[in-house]
């Protein structure tokens, strides 16, 4: 974090980090302050990519539930995901694309328990 340069008014704190959180490779925020984090815990392991696409990665849902400023409960909110590449939080939904798809689904929580259980397709394009 010493590295980081930020504008003068600014300040920079660590919210989450390992074990929470596993090979983060993005995230999103919600309009309630949780934090949607897509763990590839495939990619490039070894190099010859052994298992890398084997859909076993997941998107993770982190809230402070105290409110100090600090991720101190996740779930497994997606899982058996192949390599999440973009991840927007809307509204309610979170809208998620995974590797070799141009696909974008939408995936809900209906049931208030944190874990999405809805999957819907939003978009479906053609490869180029």
């Amino acid at each position: 974090m010493k590295s980081i340069h930020l504008q003068k008014g600014y300040r920079l704190e660590l919210v989450a980090s390992e074990p929470m959180i596993h090979e983060p490779v993005a995230k999103a925020w919600d309009g309630n302050g949780r934090m949607y984090v897509a763990e590839m815990n495939t990619y490039m392991q070894d190099a010859e990519g052994t298992g890398e696409m084997n859909p076993v990665c997941t998107i993770k849902r982190l809230e402070d539930t105290n409110a100090d400023g600090k991720m101190d409960k996740a779930i497994v909110f997606i899982d058996s995901l192949l390599l999440p590449r973009m991840i927007l939080a809307l509204n309610d939904p979170l809208l998620v694309n995974e590797t070799n798809s141009n696909h974008i689904y939408s995936y809900r929580d209906t049931n208030g328990d944190g874990v999405a259980d809805e999957k819907k397709l939003l978009t479906k394009k053609k490869n180029l």
